[in-house]
């Protein structure tokens, strides 16, 4: 995933700080850069602007979130 305003290795070193942020104060951190890596390249993540999420952006976002929320009442 290349974002054009991002530096390649930005996201990374900064999940790496807020992933450690979590661990000092119990809590959960859910790596959703990975699932965006990880993501099939069926559609775009990002809309033209290259900062919003699309519709593929948000169902893989979704997807990492889901198994930490709770299942709807």
């Amino acid at each position: 995933m290349t974002l054009p305003w991002l530096n390649d290795s930005v996201i990374p070193r900064l999940n790496d700080r807020l992933r450690a942020m979590a661990a000092r104060s119990g809590a959960t951190y859910i790596d959703v850069h990975a699932a965006f890596l990880a993501a099939p390249s069926r559609q775009p993540l990002f809309l033209e602007d290259g900062v919003h999420l699309g519709q593929a952006g948000y169902e893989t976002w979704v997807a990492a979130m889901a198994p930490f929320l709770p299942a709807p009442a």
